[in-house]
């Protein structure tokens, strides 16, 4: 019925406009009609009617929609328009005509949207006479690009006609803007075809010219305002696509199920509380301790290896099942209904524990507050008692209960140890899988990756169970493991795996390096004395350790923070605290006791068996070719790389050539971005990786070029990857489906008016003349384009941020202080406080305000945004 109906409308708009179409002044029209009688000029006349039938007859149910809204918005008062009832682009008409006060339209965007459409219908205009007067009729691609752009300018039309106005709702604009942003987008390309191919065919006219300056500088107002001044070039999709990211479900269902696995995951390690107890300011203690963690039930103390290898694996599983992390990789048989169970068996072991050990711990508690017989006895008597067995007392904690705690919390201060091991390695691992993607190639490649896998594995088995890290962490090395075990594995589907997981095992790497558990090795109690089990009594959250080691915010980015960190004697200053030869003026309990002796042996067990099982291997430092990775596959992401390019790059072999190569490639870029800061970045980047690599190059100068390696390409990818829309890049693809749906949908309304005027002329329902086969060609081609949308849609969660605050505060981060006026002013001031001391205090200063403001939002980022 809705197709008879726009059929039908469609049949009344070709006589009503057919009988008006001497109001319209179409200047080819009337040169049509001169040319019509000369036998000489056939062709021509024959392409002047394609031209015709693309501006006109095409386009003849728009043409009546726009007349008749407007001659009905013209008629009425003022005081009888009603915003909540109209569409964006009504309102818009609405304030050009001085029907709405401008004041009560708070959308930036709604009251260019008339001036746009009109200045496109002028600038045909003056192009078709400019055309007209040196006879150029628009054919083939010229043609398309007319009717592309034509197309997309109605489309746009009547999509913000349906887009109804609403000053009060959520959106930034004042109307549903996902519709809108897709059909501007499609609108613009159109446009930039539509001006290439007019420059193409040297069609000279001032009046064209001015006319497409008039429009674009309405582009820009528009741009402007959707964007909210960070400019609509700064990045583009396609860096976004070819330069890897994480992937994530598309079905919410999904989500929410990875979700309650990275909280399982959370729960059971100690990073939250360590990373707290290192960030307190000084008026607050910020040591964590047993009786701290025994307040919290926390898992630690009581979940077991096997639970947090099965988390892990699940987690993998998952990922493996509702990503597109491992395509093209045998996936086995994970089952749907697993990934909707999996987290509820976990959660109930993990529950399960909780509760026993809940109750052995509440079994030993005494409150003494409750006048009870119990409460009544002397301290021998209960000492008794306790000797006899406290079953008697109604539940069932084993003997050896305190004994296991202590055996625990002496086993989480020697995780102090395994961490600074692990973070060594985490960073070594990378190195290798960098040298390999750069050195390596097809089968070679995959042979250099399982070379890997034992060491990886060793990693991720020491990283599980000896330290205190989140597991989720290790789940993008998990699933590499599982990858390169494979037997089916291809090159394809390993670089694109890769491209998935290697920005989360770097973001995971940068956190262990600046935020774990020996930058303050006395985050960590050494006490190592059972809690007082009386109710009243229970330890502090933090126990004050006496020495406030890290005060205030600022401190987290001190020199005992960071890859200088490392550089420290941290393994002996661990073992000496756990052996208790440091220095411990500040604490009051012994180090060894007679409660804790087994505790202690244990520990020092454990630390032997690390001196052989955690070797630090006499091996180069790779962190060069993690830099010289980053920076190809920022290439391959422009659309820039060649085999030359990446195996000049790989081999460390940068020469003049390749760097005026290089050089002309980024300076093709229309990224506004890059065009902007080519010289401040590109040369001095390529240059610092020449002489990383170079082997007459000192120590020193090699790591300081490589650091400026890393800040060049840290600021590149940076602003780069920034969202270049505020519109949710999960929900465009739906948004896409819906607008190619009206599409469809007017396509084939043309196709049934076409037939059903060939069939009442002609008897003929089904013709196959050329503008039926061209909009068969069309609707085919918009139907596999709607298919390949339909397969991107992401369902967001319900209770999932808004895109637009991510979109707001990255800009506003890269605008101000990731700027790279700003990072590299305070790379000169770092550079110049090396040959004049008396600059060094201010130069530090300046990093520390900078480290210190950049942590705060990403802190931000994470705790609003950020859930993976």
């Amino acid at each position: 019925i809705l197709k008879l109906e726009r059929v039908i409308s469609k049949v009344d708009v070709s006589k009503n406009f057919m009988a008006s179409k001497d109001d319209i002044d179409y200047p080819i029209i009337k040169k049509s009609e001169h040319i019509s009688g000369s036998s000489k000029q056939g062709t021509k006349f024959l392409e002047c009617l394609d031209y015709v039938q693309v501006v006109c007859s095409d386009r003849l149910a728009y043409f009546l929609e726009e007349q008749q809204t407007y001659k009905l918005l013209k008629s009425n008062d003022c005081n009888d328009v009603v915003l909540d009832y109209l569409g964006a682009v009504e309102v818009s008409f609405c304030l050009h005509e001085g029907k709405v006060d401008r004041s009560s339209v708070t959308c930036p965007v709604t009251p260019v949207l008339f001036p746009l459409f009109e200045t496109i219908d002028k600038l045909i205009i003056t192009w078709e006479i400019a055309c007209a007067k040196c006879e150029h009729f628009p054919v083939g691609e010229e043609l398309l690009a007319v009717r592309k752009f034509l197309s997309c300018r109605d489309r746009l039309w009547s999509c913000l006609k349906k887009s109804r106005y609403s000053p009060t709702q959520l959106n930034y604009l004042g109307f549903d803007e996902s519709g809108f942003l897709v059909q501007w987008v499609w609108m613009k390309k159109a446009f930039k075809s539509f001006k290439k191919n007019i420059e193409a065919h040297a069609v000279e006219s001032k009046s064209v010219v001015s006319a497409i300056r008039q429009l674009e500088l309405l582009f820009g107002k528009i741009e402007c305002a959707i964007y909210e001044g960070t400019g609509n070039a700064l990045t583009t999709n396609a860096v976004w696509k070819r330069g890897g990211h994480p992937r994530v479900p598309a079905l919410s269902k999904n989500w929410e199920a990875l979700d309650r696995l990275r909280t399982c995951a959370k729960s059971l390690s100690l990073m939250d509380e360590i990373i707290n107890a290192s960030n307190t300011a000084t008026e607050a203690p910020n040591m964590v301790c047993l009786g701290q963690l025994v307040k919290l039930n926390h898992p630690c103390l009581f979940i077991d290896d096997d639970v947090k290898s099965d988390l892990l694996g699940v987690l993998c599983m998952t990922h493996w099942a509702t990503t597109d992390e491992t395509r093209d990789i045998n996936r086995g048989t994970t089952k749907v209904h697993f990934v909707s169970s999996a987290p509820s068996i976990l959660e109930r072991r993990v529950n399960e524990a909780k509760q026993k050990y809940a109750a052995n711990i509440n079994s030993l508690i005494i409150d003494r507050n409750i006048n009870t017989l119990d409460n009544m006895m002397t301290v021998e008597e209960i000492e008794s008692l306790n000797n006899n067995g406290v079953a008697n007392r109604g539940g069932d904690v084993p003997e050896n209960l305190i004994q296991g705690l202590l055996k625990r919390f002496g086993e989480i201060q020697v995780t102090q140890l395994a961490e600074i091991w692990c973070v060594h390695e985490e960073s070594t691992i990378i190195g290798e899988i960098s040298k390999s993607f750069l050195t390596k190639q097809d089968e070679a490649l995959i042979g250099s990756i399982r070379s890997i896998a034992p060491r990886l594995k060793h990693f991720i088995c020491i990283a599980s169970s000896k330290t205190l890290w989140r597991l989720s962490d290790l789940r993008p090395h998990q699933t590499l493991l599982w990858a390169i075990e494979c037997a089916s594995l291809s090159t394809k589907s390993l670089r694109h795996l890769l491209q998935s997981v290697f920005p989360l095992m770097m973001s995971s790497a940068s956190q262990h390096l600046w935020c774990n558990s020996f930058n303050s090795l006395d985050c960590i109690s050494h006490e190592l004395v059972s809690p007082r089990f009386w109710k009243d009594a229970f330890q502090p959250i933090y126990q004050s350790s006496g020495s406030d080691v890290l005060s205030g915010q600022n401190d987290i980015f001190a020199e005992n923070t960071g890859p200088t960190r490392l550089k420290h004697p941290l393994r002996s200053t661990v073992i000496f605290r756990l052996l208790g030869l440091a220095n411990r003026s500040s604490s009051f309990a012994p180090h060894l006791t007679l409660e804790n002796w087994k505790a202690r042996r244990n520990q020092y067990e454990i630390i032997m068996g690390q001196f052989s099982a955690l070797v630090y291997k006499d091996e180069p430092d790779l962190s060069s070719f993690v830099v010289q990775y980053l920076f190809t596959n920022l290439v391959g992401a422009m659309g820039h790389t060649t085999d030359v390019l990446h195996s000049s790059i790989a081999n460390s072999t940068i020469h003049i050539a390749d760097e005026k190569s290089v050089g002309a490639l980024f300076r093709m870029s229309e990224n506004i971005f890059v065009q902007q800061n080519y010289e401040k970045l590109i040369p001095p980047l390529i240059s610092a990786l020449q002489s990383i690599r170079a082997k007459n190059s000192s120590s020193g100068f090699k790591q300081e070029q490589e650091a400026l390696a890393w800040i060049y390409v840290g600021l590149i990818r940076l602003h780069l990857f920034l969202p270049s829309s505020p519109m949710d890049p999960g929900k465009k693809p739906a948004a896409k489906v819906s607008q190619l749906d009206d599409y469809l949908l007017d396509l084939g309304c043309n196709l049934w008016a076409i037939r059903l005027q060939s069939g009442f002329d002609k008897g003929d329902f089904s013709p196959h003349h050329s503008q039926s086969r061209q909009l068969i060609t069309e609707a085919e081609e918009v139907s596999k384009k709607r298919m390949k949308q339909d397969k991107k849609k992401v369902e967001r969660p319900v209770k999932a941020p808004p895109f637009l605050s991510l979109f707001r505060e990255s800009h506003t981060f890269a605008s101000k202080n990731a700027s790279v006026d700003k990072v590299l002013d305070l790379v000169d001031s770092i550079q110049n406080a090396k040959n004049n001391e008396e600059q060094a205090p201010l130069a530090r200063s300046k990093e520390i305000n900078w480290q210190s403001s950049s942590g705060v939002f990403l802190q931000s980022l994470v705790i609003t945004l950020c859930r993976i």
